[in-house]
């Protein structure tokens, strides 16, 4: 079966409140970090549940992303990353607490920003189709945009780019969900959510004026010349060598997968 129609993503809103600051955030003092664990650890199997959403009423079928699914989304993350031949980025994996967050999200059936989030990126996507590889190829296009005028620099009219591109991102969670009705998406029956940590397309005050910093540094002497210490070089991605203790502290997230 064919489906035709338009798609369409959300990254941008302002919650600004200090100088330097990062435009998804209101409180950037909670680390994701303990809650890191590699793709290998997604469980290969996830139920799939019906819920009502209290909110916006409208019923859907939750989707939690299986193991396969997981490492689509990853892998065409990293080949748009590997794309920039950056010096300093690195390697996304998968993140089975941001998976858990994003899905909390996508439940809720609505086509903008969840404001329950602390120090991670977001990115949205909804369609009419259920073909997630194709949310992240509309992401990174932003970058073909002649009227923004992207570099490798934020803008808000190619934030979902940059977020894709942000180099210092390093773990990677989504969730999806098939509504009856998006809000503020009219005609669109699939929702993806994606987050990000640590989170991209920061910016700061320069002479008076918003400018955003850079999502990743171009390369002079070959990708992987700027990683970390603790990371090597992985088909041109910083790949970091180790887990820490946090990490390692925090293997099993299986009580975040939706039931």
């Amino acid at each position: 079966m064919l489906f035709f129609g338009i798609f369409i993503m959300i990254n941008f809103e302002n919650t600004c409140g200090s100088v330097i600051f990062n435009i998804y955030n209101d409180n950037k003092n909670i680390s994701l970090m303990q809650q890191y664990q590699p793709l290998d650890a997604v469980p290969p199997k996830v139920k799939r549940s019906y819920e009502f959403h209290p909110f916006y009423k409208f019923w859907k079928q939750s989707m939690p992303l299986d193991a396969k699914s997981a490492r689509v989304l990853v892998d065409e993350h990293n080949r748009y990353r590997r794309k920039m031949i950056s010096s300093n980025m690195r390697m996304l994996r998968w993140n089975s607490y941001l998976a858990f967050q994003a899905q909390k999200h996508a439940n809720r059936c609505t086509f903008q920003h969840s404001k329950d989030r602390t120090d991670t990126g977001e990115n949205i996507w909804a369609a009419p189709f259920s073909d997630i590889s194709d949310s992240v190829k509309l992401w990174f296009s932003e970058i073909f945009n002649r009227r923004c005028g992207c570099t490798n620099y934020f803008k808000a009219c190619c934030g979902h780019y940059t977020q894709v591109v942000w180099a210092e991102s390093e773990l990677l969670g989504c969730g999806l969900s098939y509504c009856n009705r998006i809000h503020n998406a009219p005609g669109h029956k699939f929702i993806l959510v994606c987050h990000y940590w640590p989170s991209g397309n920061w910016v700061h005050f320069v002479n008076g004026s918003l400018v955003g910093y850079p999502a990743f540094r171009r390369s002079k002497n070959g990708p992987c010349s700027e990683c970390p210490r603790e990371y090597d070089c992985l088909a041109g991605l910083c790949h970091r060598q180790n887990d820490t203790k946090q990490m390692r502290q925090y293997a099993d997230n299986s009580q975040f997968i939706a039931n």
